[in-house]
């Protein structure tokens, strides 16, 4: 029970600090894991406990009543992660489940608020560009310019792309909080987290119908513009790729368990990465892995590499 108190009161003064000092969420990410991990241990009580000390703390920044409920309901995020652990679901599935929720959340607060928060996204923006004008007036640096420029693209298409990077963020965030709960309750609980792990993720092979979909609306797009289509296939286009860039991500992971590269080889192939723009390279391996299967081809050349087993010696 003070252990309890201890994490609850440290959430909950950590919330409160985060959300006093920006006004925003950002403290209620420090509320999902620990509620997955008292729901796998079925300790319900608890992780309503610690739901509570998110309203509570959306009450005491906020201080509306909409601010409580939707700080719980972000906090809630670490429900369908405890559900998914403790069905023992594949570490997929169970990240599948924690990106519609929490998207859903999310998605269905800006709906209500879209005017305010297109309006407060361009504001943040425009600070963030007058502040790298002064910069070039001073300095005249190439990279401050290109800096520059991208973010007044941005902001001048927020509506085509917001969404879509929201839910990259929600995606990422969703695989680190699954595999911080899987490790957390393997360490401390003695308990299994979900099937598999992030590098034997693989996304469904019906999905890459979804990107032939999102091609043919952009080049309708493209011929003939329309507003909300945009939008559509713009957001789409993030979400999907997204999705390939962690399925490249996790077959790069799958490479390094399999191989066992030396730690200067790991480094080395992180730069080439970086510099050839590990992004849109992450994720033309995860779209061409649904014909490749790229994990099997691994296990393919590091048995080659081994050579024939030994037969076994009998008397």
């Amino acid at each position: 029970m003070l252990g309890y108190l201890l994490i609850s009161g440290a959430l909950f003064l950590g919330c409160v600090a985060t959300a006093a000092v920006n006004r925003s969420s950002l403290g209620l990410a420090l509320f999902p894991v620990p509620v997955a991990v008292y729901l796998v241990r079925e300790r319900l009580d608890r992780s309503l406990g610690l739901l509570m000390c998110a309203a509570f703390a959306g009450l005491a920044t906020v201080g509306t009543l909409w601010a409580a409920l939707y700080y719980a309901l972000l906090a809630a995020i670490g429900l369908p992660l405890g559900i998914g652990i403790r069905r023992r679901w594949s570490y997929g599935w169970v990240a599948t489940f924690v990106v519609g929720v929490a998207f859903a959340l999310m998605l269905g607060s800006i709906l209500r608020a879209w005017p305010e928060w297109l309006a407060w996204n361009r504001s943040a923006y425009d600070a963030m560009i007058a502040t790298l004008t002064l910069q070039m007036h001073d300095a005249g640096d190439e990279r401050v310019t290109i800096l520059h420029n991208s973010l007044t693209w941005l902001k001048d298409h927020w509506p085509e792309v917001g969404l879509g990077m929201l839910f990259a963020q929600v995606a990422i965030c969703a695989c680190v909080g699954v595999s911080v709960t899987s490790a957390w309750l393997r360490r401390y609980s003695g308990l299994s987290g979900p099937r598999g792990s992030f590098r034997e993720m693989r996304p469904t092979e019906w999905l890459v119908w979804g990107a032939i979909l999102v091609a043919v609306l952009w080049f309708v797009d493209y011929y003939r513009p329309v507003g909300a289509l945009r939008i559509i296939t713009w957001n789409s286009a993030i979400g999907i790729a997204t999705v390939y860039f962690l399925n490249g991500l996790s077959i790069l992971a799958y490479a390094f368990a399999v191989f066992r590269p030396h730690v200067l080889v790991c480094m080395a192939v992180v730069v080439l990465l970086w510099t050839l723009r590990v992004v849109p390279v992450l994720c033309f391996v995860g779209l061409f892995d649904t014909w490749g299967n790229f994990r099997m081809k691994c296990d393919e050349l590091a048995a080659a590499r081994r050579g024939p087993a030994p037969p076994n010696d009998r008397a």
